[in-house]
């Protein structure tokens, strides 16, 4: 038999089940066919591929989730009868997920203020998960009053506690602390660095720590309680409180540089109290100083002080009481 007869261009072959099957180099069909199973494309621009249809999917998910939380939103504050609030605008935010408010306004019938308080924007973003301390989520807040007060507080969120930290903020005393009347007229930007552990249930303060500080500190002239305060050009101020047991936040001061019209430095304990944190205790040792220049234009304070004089000008007291209602003591040396 002719081998050769047997072989041509196109080769024929049976497998098991007798079917026969064609191999042909030269047929154009099977170069289409195999162009559908060519992946070298894919494989190419997998990671291209793979990054869209992420995207893609998140940016679908964001928009189903968010739509719902801004409902929500929404309908509780609609239903904050006691403590009103407006807003020119909510949006969602995709990539970072999260909900801003444009021009929101609080009602100065909840805060007790003198005025409403706008803030330009509240944004709050979800940054993920974390482990340590706690376990929980991880939400940062921004807060943006005007040009001069700028907080972010990145949050960490678990069921039985919470964290809040402030890295670096600023507060701009020129048009935000006026509005609270208990606080006198102060000019000055205040540099803000701050921790906070609390227990959710029962807002209990667990662990505290701040940091404030200020180059710029001024009083402006006013009228308190019938008496007219003089401008009292600070310039510095510091205030720093850590703690040093559950119970405990030890406290320093300082007020003013050596050539300001006062000058003052308190450093004490201030014991917290379990369910009320403006009923917290304190202690404060504290130095005060006066020039002669302003003793003249501040005679009744003058006379509540004498007691505590040690030499002209030069006093020496106690700050005790609770922080929503602080009294002067005698000075008790340690």
């Amino acid at each position: 038999m002719n081998l050769s007869s047997n072989i041509n261009s196109t080769n024929e072959a049976q497998n098991g089940n007798g079917y026969t099957y064609k191999d042909n180099k030269d047929n154009k069909d099977n170069e289409i066919y195999d162009s559908y199973y060519n992946t070298s494309l894919i494989k190419k621009y997998y990671w291209t591929i793979f990054l869209v249809l992420m995207l893609s999917l998140g940016v679908m998910l964001n928009f189903s989730f968010f739509s719902q939380l801004q409902y929500l939103m929404v309908t509780k504050i609609k239903a904050l009868v006691p403590c009103p609030l407006q807003y020119k605008e909510i949006k969602n935010i995709i990539f970072f997920p999260g909900i801003a408010f444009k021009d929101i306004t609080f009602s100065k019938s909840c805060l007790k203020t003198t005025d409403d308080i706008t803030f330009k924007e509240l944004r709050f973003t979800f940054e993920g998960f974390g482990i340590y301390p706690l376990i929980g989520i991880k939400i940062s807040s921004k807060i943006d009053y005007d040009d001069k007060t700028k907080l972010v507080i990145n949050s960490l969120i678990s069921w039985k506690e919470s964290i809040f930290k402030i890295d670096e903020g600023q507060i701009g005393t020129t048009g935000f602390l006026p509005l609270f009347e208990k606080i006198p007229r102060i000019k000055g930007n205040v540099q803000v660095k701050s921790f906070l552990r609390v227990e959710n249930k029962r807002s209990l303060i667990k662990e505290i720590g701040l940091l404030l500080k200020s180059n710029d500190l001024l009083i402006s002239e006013q009228n308190i309680q019938g008496m007219t305060i003089p401008e009292l050009a600070f310039k510095n101020f510091s205030l720093k409180a850590t703690q040093s047991n559950q119970k405990t936040v030890n406290i320093e001061a300082l007020i003013g540089i050596e050539k300001s019209p006062m000058y003052i430095t308190l450093r004490g304990p201030m014991t917290l109290a379990a369910d009320d944190f403006t009923s917290s205790s304190l202690k404060l040792k504290t130095d005060l100083r006066i020039t002669p220049e302003l003793l003249k234009n501040l005679a009744i304070v003058t006379l509540l002080l004498k007691k505590y004089e040690v030499r002209d000008g030069e006093y020496r007291l106690s700050v005790g009481g609770t922080l929503k209602a602080p009294s002067l003591m005698q000075y008790d040396a340690p």
